[in-house]
């Protein structure tokens, strides 16, 4: 949901609510908004401060998605939990990219099948291409 006045851009707040891993309410901004190619994120995800970027390219057949994400523990007490949530992260990426490909493959009222990529914090690339 928007928080701040005015249209969606560069420097436009948002308060997004997740359910997983577990309930929690984060506060993003957007930081590089360049359509139709780019959108960049900031904002804190629990116990790190996030920047996720993405990245859409034409290809042949289709577009490609190219997602950045990195994350940068709040406390120095945090550092060494850093690297243990790597794949956990890897894998919601992947996963939430299948997803959109999937989406974006079926079309309306369809379900399909198709994969994502992600490679350590920073994921991509992906290629989300409808058919």
């Amino acid at each position: 949901m928007q928080t701040s006045p005015g249209p969606a851009g560069a420097g436009a707040t948002y308060r997004q609510i997740r359910t997983l891993p577990r309930r929690s309410e984060e506060n993003l901004q957007i930081t590089a908004f360049e359509p139709p190619s780019r959108l960049t994120v900031d904002g804190q995800l629990g116990p790190f401060q996030a920047t996720t970027s993405y990245l859409l390219q034409p290809v042949a057949g289709g577009t490609r998605l190219t997602n950045a994400v990195e994350l940068e523990p709040i406390s120095a007490l945090l550092r060494p939990v850093g690297p243990l949530v790597v794949p956990r992260i890897e894998k919601a990426v992947a996963g939430n990219l299948s997803t959109l490909r999937q989406l974006l493959e079926a079309g309306p009222g369809q379900e399909g099948e198709g994969g994502g990529s992600s490679r350590g914090l920073r994921a991509g690339p992906a290629d989300v291409a409808p058919a």
